[in-house]
């Protein structure tokens, strides 16, 4: 019986679906080119971790990477661990491949079913029962009440009439002003009065000036 063949696929990262086929004792993970398994991803070391054959598969170790080599979830310290068919391996930003036995279909279908986006979970779902809904009755018409009519005491008049209201104008305090106007039409009489008594006596004065006198004298 001969022994089983393993394998990395890629289920994230920028090679999706990717595989590599570990048919070596030791192979190298990184970025470099160079390397046994390349990962294009800036977040992966140049040599990131290393694969080593065993008795019972392969183990993989750690090599002083940057970011970490994480199985399971759990980041690999210096010592290296053994792989389990099944179990992921993350690294860099976000990077996962799965250690599976080589030509197992069982693994491959399980793993896609992981890693399947939720719109393929949702169209796999069964179709939802669709129940007939009873048959709607044609709705009656609505009927509208009339609209509110309106008493004559609210008409624009009235409210103008009630919003204003009515003040007595304001009068000065002191003597009425027809009053104030007989007292200087007398005052104005007596001016002219006394100025024509004045006239008078001075066309008198000096036109009859020594009649006066003489009159005056018997």
């Amino acid at each position: 019986m001969s022994e089983p063949q393993f394998q990395l696929v890629i289920r994230k990262g920028p090679q999706v679906g990717q595989v590599f086929h570990l048919d070596a004792h030791s192979l190298i993970i990184g970025r470099d080119p160079m390397s046994d398994i390349t990962i294009n991803d800036p977040e992966v070391s140049r040599q990131h971790a290393r694969l080593t054959l065993t008795e019972e598969g392969f183990q993989i170790e750690d090599l002083g990477s940057t970011n970490g080599t994480f199985v399971n979830g759990q980041r690999l310290s210096s010592e290296p661990v053994n792989l389990q068919p099944g179990q992921a391996i993350n690294m860099g930003s976000g990077v996962r491949l799965v250690y599976e036995i080589a030509g197992t279909l069982k693994s491959d279908v399980s793993t896609m079913v992981e890693e399947a986006p939720p719109w393929a979970a949702a169209s796999a779902a069964p179709p939802l029962a669709v129940t007939e809904s009873p048959a709607v009755q044609p709705a009656s018409s609505p009927v509208y009440a009339s609209p509110p009519t309106f008493h004559s005491s609210f008409a624009p008049s009235t409210y103008e009439s009630t919003s204003q209201p009515n003040y007595a104008p304001l009068v000065p305090p002191g003597e009425p002003p027809n009053k104030n106007r007989r007292n200087m039409t007398i005052m104005a009489v007596v001016l002219l009065l006394l100025f024509c008594c004045c006239t008078f006596i001075g066309f008198m004065y000096q036109w009859g000036g020594d009649w006066l006198l003489q009159y005056l004298g018997h």
